[in-house]
């Protein structure tokens, strides 16, 4: 069966209706209200004239949309996981917008995406006028979150609350006609140019991303199969992550799909390690999303100042997505909350998540330990040329990919698309950029995007490898590792350092630490020492900055 994300939420709804499936701030929506809800603020689209499907599936390029296109400009909260929904019950496709773009970065990704609608939060409506003006969209649907910024309502919008009273009743969603082809649209960017606009059917998101599958990875075959398996109810998720970012969005309907609550914190505009604590504590949140260290260290180092003042005992699992967590801050979770799993994903906005590391009290790593993954079904490494996918007995360093329900491909993009997307043997793969190598049958060694291999003296130096022994020092908060060009060695290994608060270590003591557990050629040469390393919205490192750090003005 392919199943249809709104689908999948009606039949769960009508088996849990008055289950909790989302809190925020003082606010708690069960399922039967969010579905209505939903329900309404679809009907405000269809009676705009929004949700016509210009162009079936199969007549269309794996980079093409036949869909009218909703923008979503939101802080985390509940508007934001109904906007999605909503826009899945109209047949509409809804994108995520990055609130911290400037205007002409905005700009782009409106004429890129040619949105119909757009719901925003107050504080970002002057951008969304002069963004909407410099890229010449025609939107016709406007819709507004107040927030505490006191913005006056944007000429043509409507208030949320207002839209879900907008049309009447007798506004026909025409619920039959919903289908797995349906798309969902992930922009995805940052660290590798301009925005991408990555298209899934819903059938294929369901399965990959969204918690689709059985425990034995096997399809499920029917909604009831799926509503009876949220009848059973899963522990409640924090994903700390903004929802404009699939890491965020994903974790949030994967709970929705088991029949469990997502608790949104109550600041949603920075990370308040106190304020996700208490609100953990107060819901007995079970599970938490985060990104990586830059969100595991000030949530450890709260704890480590005041973890008598949280009740966290229903904690059982913290995730991380979008950014791998170093070993030593995996340790410091293990040891200020016992008992709990720490677990890592590795996986792309094209790919889903593809493999995974977990740790407990039993099992973690050593400094400088390669990062090892046990696989997912579909998961692959594929030949340095990309055309032939490697068995798992072989130890050749290759590129990580996935094959089956992936990604359909870039909007509009037909070349990144055919770039990205290679078929081999009859198959269609998906090749993230990252390296990779089997260890063993069931496991892989991870070693980083091929952006970050720095040839040196002929040998191949994975950044993420020094970064990690870099990070296991007790003075280091993060680190990020980069090549130069060197006249002698073509390129020469530097660093970038941020210490913890009060802490101080000479560069000479990092080296040698360095040299302690890895090969003399992966050291260090020169190290960077910040206060503070500027990152993207989604908790990484902003590359930029760093290669302008290292390679001087």
């Amino acid at each position: 069966m392919e199943f249809n994300l709104a689908h999948v939420f009606r039949a769960i709804a009508q088996c849990i209706s008055d289950r909790p499936g989302l809190i925020y701030r003082d606010r708690m929506f069960t399922y039967g209200e969010i579905d209505g809800r939903t329900d309404n603020l679809a009907r405000h689209f269809v009676a705009s004239g929004l949700g016509a499907i210009r162009a079936p599936r199969g007549e269309l390029e794996q980079w093409q949309s036949g869909q009218d296109h909703v923008g979503v400009m939101l802080f985390n909260c509940n508007e934001y996981l109904e906007t999605m929904l909503a826009a899945f019950k109209a047949r509409l496709a809804p994108f995520n917008i990055n609130y911290r773009y400037t205007i002409a970065e905005l700009a782009y990704l409106l004429a890129d995406a040619s949105p119909r609608a757009l719901v925003f939060h107050s504080r970002f409506a002057s951008d969304v006028a002069d963004a909407i003006r410099e890229s010449g969209v025609t939107v016709q649907v406007l819709i507004q979150v107040p927030d505490d910024s006191d913005a006056s309502l944007l000429t043509g919008a409507t208030w949320f609350e207002d839209s879900l009273t907008a049309a009447p009743e007798s506004v026909s969603l025409e619920t039959e006609t919903l289908s797995g082809d349906d798309l969902n649209i992930i922009y995805t960017g940052g660290t590798t140019g301009m925005p991408k606009g990555v298209l899934w059917r819903q059938a294929d998101a369901f399965i990959t991303s969204l918690a689709g599958r059985r425990k034995d990875r096997s399809e499920p075959t029917s909604l009831a199969e799926v509503a009876d398996r949220a009848r059973a109810g899963a522990r409640a998720i924090m994903p700390t992550s903004p929802f404009m970012h699939g890491g965020g969005q994903i974790p949030a309907f994967q709970k929705w799909h088991r029949g469990g609550t997502v608790v949104i914190q109550s600041d949603t505009v920075h990370l308040d390690a106190r304020d996700v604590w208490s609100t953990a504590a107060r819901h007995r949140v079970g599970e938490i999303m985060i990104v990586g260290d830059a969100f595991a260290l000030p949530l450890i180092d709260e704890l480590k100042q005041n973890r008598d003042h949280y009740e966290l005992s229903s904690i059982d699992i913290i995730f991380s997505g979008g950014a791998m967590l170093s070993e030593t801050n995996k340790r410091a979770f293990l040891s200020l909350l016992p008992g709990i799993r720490v677990i890592d994903a590795i996986g792309s906005t094209e790919s889903g998540p593809i493999a995974t590391s977990m740790a407990n009290g039993q099992r973690t790593a050593q400094p400088g330990h390669a990062k090892i993954f046990r696989p997912g079904k579909d998961t692959a490494i594929l030949d340095e040329d990309r055309r032939t996918v490697l068995s798992p007995s072989s130890r050749e360093i290759g590129w990580l990919a996935r094959s089956g329900r992936v990604a359909l491909g870039y909007l509009k993009d037909p070349k990144r698309t055919s770039e990205a997307f290679p078929s081999i043997d009859g198959a269609r793969y998906l090749v993230l950029g990252d390296r990779a190598r089997y260890v063993s049958n069931d496991e892989i060694e991870f070693l980083g995007r091929e952006d970050f291999v720095i040839n040196t003296g002929g040998e191949k130096v994975y950044s993420f490898e020094v970064e990690e022994v870099l990070k296991s020092h007790p003075a280091v908060a993060e680190a990020i590792v980069l090549g130069r060009p060197h006249p002698r060695w073509g390129n020469e290994v530097c660093s970038i350092i941020q210490l913890r608060p009060l802490e101080s270590v000479k560069a000479s003591e990092l080296a040698e630490y360095c040299r302690e557990n890895l090969s003399g050629y992966k050291v260090p040469r020169t190290f960077f020492f910040e206060p503070e390393m500027p990152r993207t919205p989604a908790g990484k490192i902003d590359l930029k900055w760093a290669r302008s750090t290292i390679m001087g003005p």
